[in-house]
């Protein structure tokens, strides 16, 4: 192990070099070496003219017998003693300047900040709504309207002709009326008369007496009518339940087609082209009528997963309502749409019993329906239950949430 003064390359510091091992560095050569100032692995120059601090070498100890030198009694010289007087310096004492010790001002300690503490903001608790009473409406009375008694027909007696007047021509006999709306007592005119011979001048014609009241003509219905008074013709019970909700009370027995006449068609919707159908009809109605945008109308249920029912005029669709499932048990069943001129005609409740049976071939025990407030009385004429007494809203509307178990 040897050690060197090596000079840094960088920062010029001399640095003590220890070198463990040969090679050692020759005077002039660098090597790297970790600079304490720099810090770093920089280049260091071994002094030339720098002796090398070698470790000391041991030399062989030779066993030398010392020598005796002979003793030499030398009288000691006394040399005489002169009285010196001692100098005495002047003492100087040192100047001391005085220590100005600084003043150390105390930083005023900040007074500490007051910060308020917000009032507390008084909680003001809602009193509760109160809970709406659903009067249900009541069944609207069935509409007796008597029918108007015919106005006597007056025939004012011919003048005596020469010639004989003919006999109106026979009625046709009456036949079965396929509609159950009576039709008017409609009495025939006489058939025109020949023209007279010239008479002078007619001779005063007596008052005229009223004729005779002619019979009615008896009218067939398609299916029978239970009436309680002879003048009875309106079909009540058939009205009420063909009524859709919102719509005034029928005073004539409503139009009914044959079932070999009737061109309305159910169909259920599951491929694209028939829920097009479906889409038709509500964006006639919800669209245009109601002024309900599409983007509100059509939401995230409109979906594949989502079944429709739509009824057909002749392949033309006038109503229609969807439903989807929300568990194994229940499904969602709304947009219940009916075109305005196709309403109070029953097809209502054709619709919503298709959809009930389709839903029961699919294995689903509860329906539930948002039904609006003014709409009630149809859903629980169609055998549904409110769930409870709460409005809730559901596209805007104020709805009551109606079940009804399969």
């Amino acid at each position: 192990m040897r050690q060197y003064f090596c000079k840094c390359q960088i920062c010029g510091d001399r640095n003590r070099v220890v070198i463990r091992k040969a090679p050692y560095p020759e005077p002039g050569e660098v090597i790297m070496w970790n600079c304490p100032k720099c810090g770093k692995e920089t280049e260091h120059m071994r002094d030339p003219e720098e002796g090398a601090e070698q470790p000391k070498k041991t030399e062989p100890v030779i066993n030398v017998e010392p020598v005796v030198e002979p003793v030499i009694n030398v009288e000691p010289v006394v040399e005489p003693v002169i009285n010196v007087e001692p100098v005495v310096e002047p003492v100087v004492e040192p100047v001391v300047e005085p220590v100005v010790e600084p003043v150390i001002v105390p930083e005023p300690e900040p007074e500490p900040v007051i910060v308020p503490e917000p009032e507390p903001e008084p909680v003001i608790v809602p009193e509760p709504a109160p809970e709406p009473v659903i009067v249900p409406e009541p069944a609207p009375e069935p509409v007796i309207v008597p029918e108007p008694a015919p106005e006597p027909v007056i025939v004012p007696e011919p003048a005596p002709e020469p010639t004989p007047i003919p006999e109106p021509a026979p009625e046709p006999e009456p036949t079965p009326a396929p509609e159950p709306e009576p039709e008017p007592v409609i009495v025939p005119e006489p058939a025109p008369e020949p023209e007279p011979a010239p008479v002078p001048e007619p001779t005063p014609v007596p008052e005229p007496t009223p004729a005779p009241k002619p019979t009615p003509e008896p009218i067939t219905f398609s299916e029978p009518i239970e009436m309680s008074e002879p003048t009875r013709t309106v079909d009540t019970v058939r009205t009420v339940d063909s009524m859709e909700p919102g719509d005034p009370v029928q005073t004539a027995a409503p139009e009914k087609k044959d079932d070999a006449s009737d061109s309305f068609e159910m169909m259920r919707a599951e491929k694209e082209w028939q829920r097009a159908a479906a889409y038709s009809v509500r964006i006639q109605n919800l669209n245009r009528e109601e002024r309900i945008s599409l983007k509100d109308e059509f939401d995230e249920h409109d979906t594949e997963g989502t079944r429709y029912i739509v009824l057909l005029d002749n392949g033309y669709p006038v109503a229609t309502c969807r439903f989807y499932p929300i568990n194994i048990d229940s499904v969602i069943l709304g947009h219940f749409v009916v075109l305005s001129e196709y309403r109070n005609k029953g097809l209502g409740k054709r619709v919503i019993k298709e959809a009930e049976r389709w839903i029961a071939d699919l294995g689903y025990n509860e329906i539930i329906i948002d039904s609006r407030v003014n709409n009630i009385s149809f859903y629980i004429m169609s055998g549904y239950t409110p769930l409870n007494d709460m409005v809730i809203k559901s596209g805007g509307h104020d709805c009551i949430r109606v079940h009804k178990t399969l």
